[in-house]
């Protein structure tokens, strides 16, 4: 049987080999763990892959050989291992307090004696419940909670509940869903108007996105919205949403239809990105579009994470004709003073901010003395998730000039937007 050459460890498919036959005859509660080094590659581009090396071998003979609570291990791959051995309680909080006890001391021990900064460890553990369970699957979950943990950045150690299965499969189908949806041009566009209520005159809609599933049920943005961010694609969600409006004023234009605005929600990460911003101005150009035609819903959050950069790239695009929304106004980024500098051209009101104010007598007074500072830097108002004409006549009377909500409008499929609004008898 040949082992790996660094750690003298099982190579994969001999350790499932043994470790599906060990299994049947140990007679205590098993679990099986997959384990990477979080920073790997940082340790062989600055310490030399010698130290790197050294590392590998310290994990199999010190982790692993010298503990008396795994019974066989592997090198999965390069700094990932796998290991079958004790549970010495069911109790998952105690488990993962015991586990990460381990493996904090060993880092530290090697961290001091090979002189490496920072030497940290990723562990996803299952916790088997029969001895009859297939390794392989056994591993999937380990893996499962090993990428759960690399995702949420928790310390050390994560064990794999049925919860973390569903997320995973989700988050699977999501992302292929998405992949193929960009693939083929068919991310589903919704459009929600937003209504002057001192005019009574519909003033734009906001772009929202759909994806279609694999039972050709429709993904909300609640689902994959934290999917494709924590994936680094929002990047092409945007470049696609783009694209497709464009060509939905572009048709309305070319049919001799007054086209109303649109409003394209675009990540705080993303609008600091030349792709996003190059891509905007090609295309706008190429369908000949007037950039006024295109606002940008930027998250209050956004605004202050990055604000020096962010701030920027806003002066830049309303520069350029677009306009600018700062979105979910109320989420406890902005101050007061922040309010004169606001480089926007509209503010959205977070919807729990609204309802939370429209509640009671002081938070409506507050709404109402927000909506006048605003009125008075000539930034107008829009609030959101109005959900009946009580809270409409509400926000009215505080003074918001447009309102947007499922009782004014709902999101509806682009044929059934245009029927209503533009191409109406």
């Amino acid at each position: 049987m040949v082992t790996d050459k660094i750690t003298g460890l099982y190579h994969y498919d001999d350790y499932k080999e043994q470790s599906q036959k060990l299994l049947k005859r140990l007679d205590f509660q098993c679990l099986v763990a997959v384990m990477n080094i979080v920073n790997f590659k940082y340790i062989n581009e600055h310490y030399g892959f010698e130290t790197g090396d050294m590392v590998l071998k310290k994990v199999a003979s010190d982790f692993y050989q010298k503990s008396d609570r795994y019974a066989i291990g592997c090198r999965i791959h390069s700094d990932r291992f796998a290991f079958l051995g004790r549970a010495e309680t069911v109790h998952h909080g105690m488990l993962k307090a015991e586990l990460e006890k381990e493996l904090k001391k060993f880092s530290r021990l090697v961290a001091e004696e090979m002189g490496i900064v920072d030497l940290r460890f990723n562990m996803g553990v299952y916790v088997l419940n029969d001895h009859n369970e297939s390794i392989s699957e056994c591993l999937d979950k380990a893996e499962v909670a090993r990428k759960k943990n690399v995702e949420e950045y928790q310390e050390y150690v994560t064990i794999y509940d049925s919860i973390m299965q569903d997320e995973y499969r989700e988050k699977n189908d999501v992302l292929y869903a998405f992949q193929n949806a960009v693939k083929n041009k068919e991310i589903k566009l919704q459009l929600q108007p937003v209504k002057n209520v001192v005019n009574n005159t519909w003033q734009e809609a906001e772009v929202l996105t759909r994806l279609i599933g694999a039972k050709e049920n429709l993904i909300s943005p609640g689902v994959f919205m934290p999917y494709l961010e924590k994936n680094g694609m929002m990047s092409e969600l945007d470049c696609v949403v783009v694209e497709k409006s464009c060509e939905l004023l572009r048709k309305w234009i070319d049919d001799k239809k007054k086209p109303l605005p649109i409003n394209i929600n675009i990540s705080g990460r993303d609008i600091t990105e030349d792709i996003i911003y190059n891509r905007l101005v090609k295309t706008v150009k190429q369908y000949e579009i007037e950039p006024s035609l295109i606002g940008l819903e930027i998250k209050e959050s956004a605004l202050f994470e990055d604000g020096d950069t962010v701030k920027k790239r806003i002066n830049e695009l309303r520069g350029g004709g677009f306009r600018v929304c700062m979105d979910d106004f109320g989420s406890g980024y902005t101050s007061i003073t922040d309010l004169a500098n606001l480089p926007v051209d509209m503010i959205k009101f977070a919807i729990p901010f609204v309802h939370n104010c429209i509640g009671s007598k002081k938070g409506t007074t507050m709404l109402k003395g927000l909506i006048g500072i605003f009125h008075k830097i000539d930034i107008p108002c829009v609030c959101k998730g109005i959900e009946n004409m009580l809270q409409e006549r509400l926000v009215r009377e505080c003074g918001c000039q447009m309102s947007q909500g499922d009782v004014l409008e709902a999101a509806m499929d682009i044929e059934k937007f245009e029927k209503r609004f533009i191409y109406k008898e």
